[in-house]
């Protein structure tokens, strides 16, 4: 998870042009990632055993929030140009990510 998901972090970042000023991983109960408002992203060392279309939603979530610190439309709006199937991601998570929980 150090490596893999900083590195995913990175190439996303450069497609949406959204960069992060800074990218930890984290252990986390109840959630996928984080955004701060100076711009540092947190993500869930749990994302490793997902799917790379799961790990590439909230990795675009949390850069989105950089723009967008909240989940406006506009928000959502955002994801969606980055990932179309954001909600099928989104869903999927709702609904299995329990089960990445080790």
């Amino acid at each position: 998870a150090e490596s893999l998901l900083p590195e995913r972090v990175k190439q996303l970042a450069e497609q949406t042009s959204l960069r992060p000023n800074l990218v930890q991983i984290k252990s986390y109960k109840a959630r996928w990632g984080s955004c701060t408002m100076r711009g540092d992203i947190q993500l869930n060392w749990q994302l490793v055993q997902a799917t790379q279309s799961i790990n590439d939603y909230v990795i675009i979530h949390e850069l989105c929030h950089l723009r967008q610190h909240n989940h406006s439309k506009a928000f959502w709006d955002l994801v969606e140009q980055f990932d179309p199937n954001f909600r099928e991601h989104r869903r999927w998570l709702k609904q299995h990510g329990h089960q990445l929980v080790i």
